[in-house]
């Protein structure tokens, strides 16, 4: 039965040490700020997790090994939580995002051409087709949004 456990935990750290590594060369190897944060999480959802699992396996008693599994527990609930907000930070703040992704343009706010060039549009609306305040969406960078948006009840998500 030893032989087993010592076997199962050598898989797991091996495991979560491979899965560290590849972390590592994802953090160096990519040059977008936001893929950089994703190699960073793989180190700590699944690298540590699969880690911590080795160790509760290896476990002298059943407290420690709980204790354990409840660090991991925990890395699972906060590291994506924190990594998406940062994530989402970063792209909200940089000034250069174009160059890295994309921008959706949300239905009924296209511009012709380059959808951050000023639109004359008849008045600015909303997602649900309410109208905004004079001043507000003077732009189409101002209707440029960067959210996701739950498709059956239309709600941001």
């Amino acid at each position: 039965m030893q032989l087993v456990r010592f076997i199962a935990g050598a898989v797991f750290l091996t495991a979560g040490l491979l899965a560290c590594i590849v972390g590592v060369i994802g953090v160096f190897k990519f040059r977008y700020a936001a893929n950089r944060m994703h190699a960073a999480a793989i180190n700590d959802t699944l690298g540590i997790s699969l880690c911590m699992i080795g160790l509760a396996i290896l476990a002298p008693d059943i407290a420690s090994a709980l204790k354990m599994l409840l660090v991991v527990v925990f890395f699972w609930i906060s590291a994506p939580v924190a990594s998406h907000l940062l994530c989402r930070l970063e792209i909200e703040t940089n000034e250069e995002r174009d160059r890295y992704m994309e921008l959706h343009v949300i239905e009924g706010t296209e511009a012709a051409g380059d959808p951050l060039q000023e639109t004359e549009a008849e008045g600015p609306e909303n997602a649900d087709g309410t109208e905004l305040p004079k001043d507000a969406g003077e732009t189409a960078e101002d209707n440029v949004r960067t959210e996701t948006v739950d498709s059956e009840k239309g709600e941001r998500i």
